[in-house]
């Protein structure tokens, strides 16, 4: 199930959270964060979903349980790290903990990411959130369902030798 475009109903990051982890029916969510995320404890709950937090400090990455999510939430994280390490982490979570990513930065951090890293990452860019404090919020979205579409081309007819088409690998 593909994530909905939350900057057509969504006036705030935790109602676009709160689409996203409705629509695709997760049943447990990650947060890395550099400090809890205010209302997502109750989100959660309202939404019977498990949320398991991994907090880090200014040094660390987060110590994340070895299992999968089904989404995965880096908040206030990317304005705190160097951005080597947060294309780690976000690496780490997209390969190894979750099929569905939702990624916050404050655009006007010191250490802003250019929107090219994002997308080197296959992360999108899903909507912008104006705070009163002039201080906007980017949301970036990784769905591995909708990344790598169907080739039409990628099946017998076009294989040079249809009748091994999926079966041999090397």
């Amino acid at each position: 199930m593909n994530a909905p475009d939350p900057s057509a109903s969504s006036p705030s990051p935790l109602q676009a959270l709160a689409g996203i982890i409705d629509s695709l029916g997760c049943r447990s969510v990650l947060l890395c964060s550099h400090s809890p995320l205010d209302g997502l404890d109750g989100l959660c709950a309202e939404l019977n979903c498990a949320l398991t937090v991994a907090l880090t400090d200014q040094a660390a990455m987060p110590s994340i349980p070895q299992q999968r999510f089904d989404l995965a939430i880096v908040a206030d994280y990317l304005e705190h790290h160097p951005q080597a390490q947060g294309e780690i982490l976000v690496s780490r979570l997209r390969n190894l903990h979750s099929n569905h990513i939702a990624v916050f930065q404050q655009d006007s951090a010191p250490g802003k990411w250019p929107e090219s890293a994002f997308y080197a990452l296959a992360l999108k860019h899903q909507h912008t959130f104006e705070h009163t404090d002039s201080n906007p919020l980017a949301l970036y979205t990784y769905d591995i369902e909708s990344y790598n579409h169907r080739r039409t081309w990628n099946n017998a007819r076009f294989w040079a030798n249809p009748e091994n088409f999926g079966r041999y690998w090397w």
